[in-house]
C-alpha cells in the first residue's frame, strides 16, 4: 500500500502513461520471476523518479516522501545515456536492467538480486532503496564527486577536463579525504605531487554518513572517469577514505575484488596502487569525536586544564562514527573480504611520541575530573564511570596505544599488506603542516612519492 502522503505522486505517475505491474514479493526464500515494467519517454527523457517509484511498487513497499525531491532525467538520445544507465545497473548489483526503445524504456527488476545487494551492505531493502534515492540526488546535483585542480580552476569537473585543450589524462593520482576533513588537508600533498608532474584529482563526499553510501558515490565517479578515458589510477586515501576505497574495491557488485576493473565489465579504471594513511582498518574508539583530527591537541589541553570540551565534540559523527567503532557491522563485513587482486597496497601509520609511564596515574585522575565537567561528552562520562579498570584502559588506549592520536598501530594493520610503514606524526601531521608557516615536509609525503615512482614492485 502506498503511503497516503504520496497519493498525489501515485496519481501523477498512473496518469502519465506508465504501465504498473502487479506487485511481486521479494522474499529471498522464493524464486520470484523478474518484474518488467515500461515507462514512456518524455521527449526522449527517462525520469529516474518514475523508475524508483515502480521499484517500490514492484517490491510492495511504501513510496518514501523523499522520492518527490528526485529530479534526475536521463536523455536517452545523448552519447552519455548508455553510460548513465550502466552505472545504475552496476550500483544496484544488476538488480535493475534497462532496455531503451524509441518511445519507452523497458525496466526489468530482479527481486532476489535487490535483496542480495541490500544484504551485502547490511541493510533492509526499504532502507537500501532510500539510500539509492539519496545517491541519485547527489549524483544529479554534482555537489560531490571528482574534481581536478588546474591553473584556472581548483575544482574543474570531469566534463571540463574531458573537453579541455589538454584533455583527460589516462593515468592519475586520486586523493580521497577522511572524516571531517576541513578541505585543506591535501594542500602539502597536492604541491608535492604537482612538483613531480603527477596528474592529480580529488574525490569529495559527505563524510558523516554511512561509509557504504560514500563508496557508492565513489563508484559512480570512478565509472565517470573510465568513461572519460582514464585507464589506471593510484589512490592515496587518508583516514576513513581508506575504508571508502576498500569498500569499492571489494564489494561484489562493484570491483568485486579485482583491481583491474575487469570483473565489473570494464566500467572502472584499474587501481594500480592503493596507499592508506592513518586508516582505522579495525576501527577507532575515538571515532565519536567530530574533531578527530585535533585529538592530540584537544586531549593535551583538556588534561592540562588549559582548555575545555568543545560543544562540537559531544555530538558524535553520524553514521560514519558508528561504522568506525571497533567491531561495527560495517567493519566486520569489510574485514571478512580478501584484498583486491592486481592492486599494490601500502599502509602508512602514525606514532606519536610515547608518554612516560609515570604520567599515566596523573592522567587517570585528570580523566575522572574531566568526566565530572558538565560539558564533557556523554560517551566520555559513561566510559570513565564504569570502573578504575576501564579508566585505565581508556588512558592506555588514548595515551600509550593511540598510535597517531586517533588510530592505533594495530588498527592500521591489515592482513596481507606487508608494505607497512610507521612514522612519527599524529593523525593530521602525517600529511599536512598544521600551521601554514611550517616548512617541514609532512613525513607521509616522501613515502607516497617513493611508492608512486616505484614501477618494479610486482603486482599481486
Amino acid at each position: 500500500m502506498i503511503g497516503a502522503t504520496l497519493g498525489w505522486l501515485s496519481l501523477w505517475l498512473i496518469t502519465s502513461g506508465a504501465v504498473i505491474p502487479a506487485p511481486k514479493s521479494c522474499a529471498p526464500e522464493t524464486q520470484s520471476p523478474p518484474v518488467v515494467f515500461t515507462i514512456p519517454l518524455d521527449d526522449g527523457q527517462l525520469n529516474m523518479r518514475k523508475v524508483m517509484f515502480h521499484l517500490h511498487i514492484a517490491l510492495e513497499l511504501d513510496v518514501p516522501e523523499l522520492l518527490a525531491e528526485l529530479d534526475w532525467q536521463i536523455y536517452t538520445d545523448s552519447p552519455e545515456a548508455e553510460h548513465e544507465l550502466l552505472k545504475v545497473e552496476r550500483v544496484t548489483g544488476q538488480a535493475v536492467l534497462f532496455k531503451i526503445e524509441k518511445t519507452k524504456a523497458e525496466v526489468t527488476c530482479y527481486p532476489e538480486k535487490v535483496q542480495s545487494t541490500a544484504n551485502e551492505v547490511g541493510q533492509k531493502v526499504p532502507d537500501w532503496l532510500i539510500n539509492l534515492i539519496e545517491l541519485f540526488q547527489r549524483h544529479q546535483g554534482r555537489r560531490y564527486g571528482i574534481t581536478f585542480p588546474t591553473d584556472t580552476n581548483p575544482y574543474a569537473s570531469i566534463t571540463t577536463m574531458r573537453y579541455s585543450e589538454s584533455g583527460m589524462p589516462t593515468n592519475l593520482v586520486l586523493l580521497i579525504h577522511g572524516l571531517d576533513d576541513p578541505g585543506w588537508y591535501w594542500r602539502d600533498m597536492l604541491a608535492a605531487l604537482d612538483e613531480e608532474n603527477h596528474q592529480v584529482a580529488r574525490f569529495e563526499y559527505p563524510n558523516d554518513g554511512p561509509i557504504v553510501e560514500a563508496a557508492e558515490l565513489l563508484a559512480l565517479s570512478l565509472m565517470d572517469l573510465q568513461d572519460a578515458g582514464v585507464e589506471e589510477i593510484n589512490i592515496v586515501a587518508h583516514s576513513m577514505g581508506g575504508l571508502v576505497t576498500r569498500e569499492v574495491l571489494t564489494r561484489r557488485v562493484l570491483y568485486d575484488g579485482d583491481g583491474t576493473g575487469r570483473a565489473a565489465d570494464g566500467l572502472f579504471p584499474a587501481v594500480d596502487r592503493f596507499i592508506m594513511i592513518g586508516t582505522p582498518n579495525h576501527g577507532s574508539k575515538l571515532a565519536r569525536l567530530r574533531a578527530v583530527a585535533e585529538m592530540k591537541e584537544q586531549l593535551s589541553r583538556a588534561f592540562s586544564g588549559e582548555g575545555q570540551w568543545l560543544g562540537s565534540l559531544s555530538d558524535g559523527a553520524g553514521e560514519a562514527a558508528e561504522d568506525l567503532m571497533p567491531g561495527s557491522a560495517f567493519l566486520s563485513r569489510l574485514n571478512r573480504r580478501p584484498l583486491a587482486t592486481s592492486t599494490r597496497y601500502t599502509i602508512i601509520a602514525g606514532q606519536m611520541s610515547p608518554i612516560d609511564e609515570s604520567s599515566v596515574s596523573s592522567l587517570t585522575s585528570k580523566a575522572r575530573a574531566l568526566a565530572e565537567d558538565s560539558d564533557a561528552p556523554d560517551w566520555f562520562k559513561k566510559w570513565i564511570a564504569k570502573a578504575d579498570k576501564q579508566t585505565t584502559a581508556f588512558v592506555d588506549e588514548v595515551v600509550r596505544g593511540m598510535g597517531d592520536g586517533c588510530v592505533t598501530i594495530d588498527s592500521a594493520q591489515l592482513d596481507g599488506v606487508n608494505d607497512f610503514i610507521v612514522l612519527e606524526a599524529n593523525h593530521v601531521s602525517l600529511i599536512v603542516n598544521l600551521l601554514p608557516e611550517q616548512k617541514d615536509v609532512p613525513p607521509a609525503i616522501p613515502v607516497v612519492l617513493d611508492r608512486l615512482a616505484d614501477e618494479d614492485t610486482p603486482v599481486p
